[in-house]
């Protein structure tokens, strides 16, 4: 339980952490709740992938640093999402991590078996960069249109960064001119992988 391929892993240290939510009705989830919402990214995108999953675990470059933590927006933005939340003005959060802003998108389709378009435009980051890099501190929301410019007025207020990336839409998730896929087969692939790894 405590080795790897016969090596003892590296002394870790832990912190465990419970969050108390005061009031049952400002609970979130990450699911999709409707077609022709607006989906954007809360945080500052610079397209860190050392030890992301695309070169880690596809590439198979095992070198460079992890991104950085800034301690400071982590809070600044965690609160603004909290704060939107117990404002009733977005309808989805997650938090993006493992995989980028693609694999956010994609957990969020499947879990609610609602599409997606979006498109990477306004960003001087390269596609692959701004879609896979696990930068910190930033959060993927589904936003009402009736919401948006509330929501644009409140970020530009606390000088938090906000892209508008598409908007959900039904059964196929799609990046514009690269990635046209159903939600369907996508749920199908992710849920069978596991049992076509070990026929290998």
């Amino acid at each position: 339980y405590n080795e790897t391929n016969g090596v003892a892993i590296y002394p870790t240290p832990t912190i465990g952490g419970v969050g108390l939510l005061k009031n049952i009705n400002n609970m979130m989830t990450f699911n999709f709740k409707n077609t022709e919402n607006i989906i954007a990214v809360i945080g500052e995108t610079s397209g860190h992938l050392s030890q992301s999953a695309l070169i880690y675990d596809v590439v198979g470059d095992k070198k460079g640093p992890p991104p950085q933590i800034n301690l400071k927006a982590e809070k600044k933005n965690g609160l603004f999402v909290s704060d939107l939340i117990k404002g009733k003005l977005v309808n989805a959060v997650h938090d993006i991590s493992h995989g980028g802003i693609i694999v956010t998108l994609a957990e969020m389709c499947m879990a609610s078996n609602i599409g997606a378009k979006i498109k990477v435009t306004g960003s001087n980051i390269d596609k692959i960069k701004y879609l896979f890099s696990e930068d910190q501190a930033r959060y993927l929301i589904e936003i009402s249109k009736k919401n948006l410019e509330k929501i644009k007025k409140i970020a530009n207020t606390k000088n938090i960064k906000i892209d508008i990336i598409g908007k959900t839409q039904s059964e196929i998730f799609e990046v514009e001119n690269d990635l046209k896929i159903s939600v369907k087969e996508l749920k199908m692939k992710n849920e069978s992988w596991f049992k076509n790894y070990n026929k290998n």
